[in-house]
């Protein structure tokens, strides 16, 4: 299980689709009462579905 930031989930998933290893869910957490920021993670892992 791995951890990230909004910023850093973008260049992730890049660089999991150039290995052709992109995963296949990505699962969002509200830990210790912070809300996840949906938003943000939402628009980088819908451009990696549904690039423009």
């Amino acid at each position: 299980m791995k951890t990230y930031v909004p910023m850093r989930i973008g260049t992730c998933l890049s660089d999991a689709k150039a290995n052709a290893k992109l995963p296949k869910a990505v699962i969002v957490v509200n830990l210790y009462g912070q809300s996840a920021k949906m938003d943000e993670l939402l628009k980088y892992v819908v451009n990696m579905v549904f690039p423009s």
